[in-house]
């Protein structure tokens, strides 16, 4: 088939823009190359726009196409490769206003990082550090997204009595949590960012890695 055809035919059958977690998908062009000089591959380019302003992480949106084109070789027997491009400004992880103040709220409300040292029988402490969040920092690769509470050391105790705040700092990063599971902090301080993110549709509706974590105290 010509790309012209193939292009008609996906458009007959998905329509002109195709709506993938609250993003519009179109493909522009098709085009043909040969393969192994017996067979041809089609290449698919779709436009991708948020005309709504919607949060969301592409790499979802890139499985969302791979499959409507994997939906589409049930009519066309075709090998193909397609591209994507997304036409805003915005980067493959990307929060609009409302929901970076949701994400900024979340981590204000952790004000206090309680953690413990030693045993109960050999040099037990307990800290507090009081802290305040100042901003946040995002990441992503793959299958996975990560947040890093950027915050601001307030003061510290250690058991019930004030102490050297760089002390309980060097305690948390340096014995405490090299001693517990890489992912303490997203399930013990940051858990309810869950929500926030899982009301995402690209990211609450797929199999992502969410992961939180305190960036490096700064004073």
């Amino acid at each position: 088939m010509e790309p012209t055809q193939i292009k008609k035919l996906f458009i007959d059958l998905f329509g002109k823009k195709v709506e993938v977690h609250g993003l519009f998908v179109e493909l522009i062009d098709v085009e043909s190359r040969d393969f192994d000089g017996k067979s041809k591959i089609y290449d698919f380019d779709f436009k991708i726009t948020n005309p709504n302003d919607v949060s969301y992480y592409f790499i979802p949106i890139e499985w969302e196409i791979a499959e409507i084109l994997e939906d589409f070789k049930k009519y066309v027997d075709i090998k193909y490769t397609f591209t994507s491009v997304l036409r805003t400004n915005k980067k493959d992880l990307y929060f609009n206003k409302e929901k970076t103040k949701e994400i900024e709220n979340a981590f204000k409300k952790v004000d206090t990082i309680k953690f413990t040292t030693g045993t109960p029988f050999i040099g037990y402490k307990r800290y507090e550090i009081k802290i305040k969040s100042v901003g946040y920092k995002k990441g992503h690769e793959h299958e996975q997204i990560w947040l890093d509470n950027v915050i601001k050391p307030i003061s510290a105790t250690k058991n019930g009595e004030v102490c050297d705040i760089d002390d309980a700092i060097f305690q948390y990063y340096e014995e405490f949590l090299p001693r517990n599971s890489n992912y303490w902090e997203t399930e013990e301080l940051y858990q309810h960012l869950d929500v926030v993110l899982s009301s995402i549709p690209s990211i609450g509706n797929n199999d992502i890695l969410l992961e939180y974590s305190t960036e490096l105290f700064h004073k």
